[in-house]
């Protein structure tokens, strides 16, 4: 391998300058509209041998965490790795055709969620590893309650197949767990063994059996037999697995809504003392409002744990929200009723603002839905009016969490009007605003609205553990039947909003030209080095906005790469990105001004060896 002159590279010094300069630029005129003067990142890549035609030569962005130092928020440190796919997002790629001539292009993650056919209207799923004792590793599976069909499905999670990218076999119907309209799944262990039982929890269906809660327990092996169940007197709309007396039992609880034909809704308690396999008992009932859809758990005035419930309301009037106060022994008194524009359809415990947890929830007034938030002004009282952003859309379902750890919840809401097939994920921020004559700041929703494609008529969002990366996935159940139907969606959290799909590789997706993008500002190539200039403040992560940081690697790669017909039998990307010809090294997450090291890899042809790389700003 050749010497190497390596220069100091300034990735996150220099993007916090590029970032001041950006803010700097918007401020002083005080018109956002206003061109900004350009901020530059310079690249360059130079190999040791010329450019061939069989090469492939990559710069490949990494966006999707902040750069830091800490190992449980930097990316992960390898672009061969089988989970590349997951943390890098963009790639600027150049090839020199002997008949198409130079091609400079560059492709970004598709911003879609792994989408896996079900029975049918799926309405709830647990992710979890249902199958520990079968012959592969353990990966992990899901399980779908498919209403529509009377059925409980396995989705199970498969070893990771380079060759046929296949990462989850097809829904499997369990004929045990199978029943009238099963509409909510709980995972926990039962009986100790360490394997995954399930609570399903069925609404009943005239003539095949009436609502009740079914405990089953697992082999291990995705095997699943009935252990006991108990009768609902009323149809159930939602329910939660929590523990509410920590200072009784370990054991979690079974808090169960349910409304009667009139509509009028109970909160059922079944309290599990963990000493047997028949451990839940009936419990205590509070009554909460009419028709409620949904139910959220979190601190609201003390240590103990509290509820949310949304009740839906009459059909074309106003719901309300039931908070229910914990005494922290298993029961629960009724606490303040807000009120609400339009029908609730969901509800969220979360800080948002503030020092203490917040109640929102998702309205919808005729054709308009609504995100809304009651803010807490002490322990004992909220706001006397809920702060509110139209959305544009018909929300069917939310929930609420922090999902970038900056100490405030954003609202996750799935949208759609019934029958016409057009639904979203939509992700609500709130951000701090400034008061008027005050020195003070209030809370305000963000003005922009991120949005990922999903499929039919979502009905739900469960977070979830989908893989290991520490960051919170969501499933998403879709209900409505036709094109994008009848599945469940996958989204696998990157962080700070990102989320992509299990897909490792990028395959049959058509780049562009990196001369239409943006960002781009110009670039230079010679013989056997290319040189690219960006502006980074027109450079988006897979949530439309300026990331605040990002890593580069660059490599190399030799295989017959078809970019714009790359059928999925032929494997060409994927055999090319599992092992590339060459990955002389990466640039590491820098916060100073060290320089990063040569990693050799072995010997490489000199048309494949990177001799020399930079980043620049300016």
């Amino acid at each position: 391998m050749s010497a190497i002159s390596l220069k100091t590279c300034l990735v996150s010094l220099a993007l916090a300058a590029v970032f001041l300069l950006a803010t700097c630029a918007r401020d002083v005129t005080g018109d956002v509209d206003a061109e900004p003067e350009p901020v530059l990142v310079r690249l360059g890549m130079r190999t040791q041998g010329n450019f061939e035609p069989d090469t492939w030569y990559y710069f490949v962005v990494n966006f999707s965490k902040y750069p830091t130092t800490t190992a449980d928020t930097a990316p992960l440190p390898s672009i061969s790795s089988e989970d590349r796919g997951r943390n890098w997002e963009l790639y600027i790629m150049y090839h020199r055709d002997e008949t198409l001539g130079e091609q400079l292009v560059t492709l970004q993650r598709p911003r879609v969620p792994t989408q896996i056919g079900t029975g049918l209207e799926p309405v709830d799923a647990v992710a979890g590893n249902f199958t520990p004792g079968d012959s592969t590793p353990a990966e992990i599976d899901v399980m779908v309650a498919c209403r529509g069909a009377d059925r409980v499905q396995l989705v199970k999670g498969r070893e990771l197949q380079l060759i046929d990218n296949l990462f989850f076999d097809e829904a499997l119907s369990l004929d045990p767990l199978n029943g009238p309209a099963p509409y909510r799944l709980h995972s926990l262990d039962l009986d100790g063994d360490s394997d995954l039982d399930l609570a399903v929890i069925y609404q009943g269906r005239e003539g095949a059996g009436g609502p009740a809660i079914r405990f089953f327990l697992s082999d291990g092996n995705g095997t699943f037999a009935l252990q006991s169940e108990i009768a609902l007197p009323e149809e159930p709309t939602d329910s939660l697995l929590t523990d509410i007396n920590p200072d009784t039992n370990t054991a979690p609880e079974l808090l169960v809504l349910t409304r009667n034909a009139s509509g009028n809704g109970t909160l059922r308690i079944f309290n599990n003392d963990g000493a047997a396999l028949n451990g839940f008992t009936t419990g205590a009932t509070v009554p909460v409002g009419l028709n409620p859809v949904q139910l959220s758990a979190g601190n609201l005035d003390a240590d103990n744990l509290d509820l949310a419930v949304a009740n839906r309301g009459p059909d074309g009037g106003n719901g309300s929200i039931s908070v229910l106060l914990g005494g922290g022994d298993g029961t629960f008194t009724a606490g303040p009723v807000l009120a609400a524009v339009g029908n609730v359809t969901g509800v969220g415990i979360a800080r948002f603002f503030g020092t203490g947890n917040d109640v929102s929830y998702t309205t919808l007034d005729g054709t308009v839905g609504r995100t809304n938030v009651y803010l807490k002004e002490t322990a004992e009282d909220f706001q006397a009016d809920p702060i509110s952003k139209d959305l544009g859309d018909r929300p069917q379902s939310m929930i609420a969490f922090d999902s970038n750890n900056d100490s405030r919840a954003e609202t996750y809401i799935v949208n759609g009007i019934p029958g016409s097939g057009n639904s979203a994920l939509l992700i609500e921020r709130g951000t701090a605003v400034t008061q008027t004559g005050s020195s003070g700041t209030s809370f305000g929703w963000n003005e922009i609205q991120i949005a990922y494609p999903v499929g039919r008529e979502p009905s739900r969002i469960i977070p979830s553990i989908l893989d290991g990366n520490g960051v919170q996935d969501l499933i998403i159940t879709n209900s409505g039947s036709g094109t994008n139907g009848d599945s469940i969606s996958l989204y696998y959290g990157l962080g700070k909003h990102n989320y992509t799909n299990a897909d490792v590789f990028w395959t049959d997706e058509t780049p562009q030209l990196l001369t239409t993008q943006p960002w781009y500002l110009s670039h230079s190539i010679g013989p056997n080095s290319i040189e690219l200039e960006i502006d980074p403040r027109l450079f988006f992560d897979l949530t439309n906005e300026v990331p605040e940081g990002f890593l580069f690697d660059w490599m190399t790669g030799t295989t017959d790469i078809q970019l714009t017909d790359n059928l999925l039998e032929d494997g060409e990307i994927r055999e090319h990105f599992s092992s590339p010809g060459a990955v002389p090294f990466r640039v590491d997450v820098i916060d100073n001004e060290q320089t990063n090291p040569r990693v050799p890899i072995g010997d490489t042809a000199p048309q494949q060896d990177i001799i020399d790389w930079y980043v620049e700003t300016s």
